[in-house]
């Protein structure tokens, strides 16, 4: 299989920034042209991922199948409040129907399941795209079922994001599909290996007027998954945390103004998925964090590896060490993402 392919709201024929609908259309209208159809034409064609849109039922909700067969389910909840900032996330092994909420094998989102957990009234929630903050640009990266989505709602000088907090009002990072497990003999995809990392649990029916259902989780520790990422067996309970923002594990919380020379100061590092009890289970695919310099505004990192100082700069990779990588800004700091194979596997 190929390298990742970078998606973006930059890209001419891509979907561009959504600016109208539910959440929930918001968000189809980014991830089916990305995973599922592509776009462009040419020298600038963007492929799809091999997804398919296994059912829509817009505004309520829509289903991707990933390449490895497990589905990814968005639903608008039962609440009327939060329809248009939030949207709820669910996975399942199968579909024996397409209702919204889903039902069929092995259904989460996150500690809820309607064949184990029924009686939890939290569901994983997304905020990505939301239609009540400013969104200023998106990047998605993936490779067949693996994507790394991020959104922020600020400028590319903004020293907004000097919170690495797991709530944010500006922007959200978040993971689905197959992680790069350690394990020996670890599947490289499938149920066991499925997982969508991000948002945030909050009630079915989000209809609190509290003003931390208006923020963004960012990988914190939040997620679904089907099987445990060690045995397969699947997961009945409480689903631990499985954490896969570095700036969890980093003293790092404010966003520096340039100040040190780049070439001591941009060591990358793989970023882990990190089980609380566990440590280190596998890798973000394709995700490096660069330490200090990741928490520098945008715009000077940008400038530092000399590639401009606007977002559409982060559509050109930058050479590190002989490899390149791109510049990925999230609210709290920027990660830098290679496309190379090797890395995703």
């Amino acid at each position: 299989m190929a390298d990742a392919i970078l998606y973006s709201s930059m890209d001419a024929a891509g979907p561009g920034l959504p600016t109208a609908g539910s959440h929930v259309e918001r968000m189809y209208n980014v991830l089916v042209p990305c995973l599922v159809t592509g776009y462009g034409a040419g020298a600038e064609a963007k492929p799809g991922q091999s997804w398919s849109l296994a059912h829509a039922e817009l505004p309520n909700g829509f289903t991707l199948q990933a390449p490895d067969g497990v589905y990814y389910i968005f639903y608008k909840g039962s609440g009327l409040r939060y329809r248009e900032t939030y949207c709820q996330v669910y996975m399942a092994e199968a579909l024996s129907l397409f209702e919204y909420p889903p039902i069929g094998t092995n259904v989460r989102s996150g500690d809820y399941s309607p064949d184990y957990w029924a009686g939890v009234t939290d569901r994983l929630w997304t905020s990505a795209l939301c239609a009540t903050r400013t969104n200023s640009a998106w990047w998605l990266i993936a490779r067949g079922a693996q994507v790394i989505f991020s959104t922020v709602g600020m400028d590319v000088d903004s020293t907004l994001g000097s919170s690495a907090s797991s709530l944010s009002d500006h922007g959200d990072l978040s993971f689905l599909g197959s992680l790069v497990l350690k394990a020996p003999n670890a599947p490289i995809a499938g149920p066991q290996n499925a997982f969508f990392l991000g948002g945030l649990k909050w009630p079915e029916n989000l209809d609190s007027a509290g003003s931390s259902y208006r923020r963004g989780g960012n990988m914190f520790g939040e997620n679904i998954r089907l099987r445990d990422p060690l045995t397969g067996i699947v997961e009945q309970g409480a689903l631990g945390a499985i954490e896969g923002n570095p700036a969890k594990h980093n003293g790092q919380t404010y966003a520096h103004f340039q100040a040190d020379p780049l070439g001591t100061d941009l060591a990358l590092q793989r970023v882990d998925a990190f089980m609380p009890g566990q440590g280190s289970i596998g890798y973000i695919p394709g995700m490096f964090y660069g330490g200090r310099a990741a928490h520098y505004r945008v715009s000077d990192l940008l400038s530092l590896l000399g590639l401009g100082s606007t977002y559409s700069a982060t559509l050109t990779p930058a050479e590190i060490d002989g490899e390149l990588f791109y510049v990925v800004p999230t609210y709290w700091g920027s990660l830098l993402v290679s496309l190379a194979e090797k890395y995703w596997t």
